[in-house]
């Protein structure tokens, strides 16, 4: 599947490729990840990352849709709960950077 999609830019015409990762700029922050949270994030992620697969199992196997919705929702609220970890550890960083 080689899906393109319209990147909204109309000063260029340029396209995006779904299916290619997309390139991040590199940016520079202060902080340090803390050990303890990078690795509950990447436990959590290859776990959602695990359920993602099944749900794509389920699709291709042609399942009810209702099922598969509700993994879906299931992978969202990881999701969701992963992204919260990030902001915690970021706001408490930022927090503790400010008042020093």
């Amino acid at each position: 599947m080689n899906t393109e999609r319209d990147s909204g830019s109309s000063a260029e015409n340029k396209r995006i490729h779904v299916n290619e990762p997309i390139a991040e700029e590199p940016h520079e922050h202060e902080h340090v990840h803390n050990h303890e949270h990078t690795q509950a994030v990447i436990h959590r992620l290859s776990r959602a990352i695990g359920h993602l697969e099944s749900v794509r199992k389920m699709v291709a196997e042609e399942r009810d849709c209702s099922e598969v919705l509700i993994q879906l929702a299931a992978v969202r609220g990881t999701l969701n709960a992963i992204s919260r970890i990030i902001l915690k550890n970021t706001q408490m960083w930022s927090a503790l950077s400010h008042n020093c």
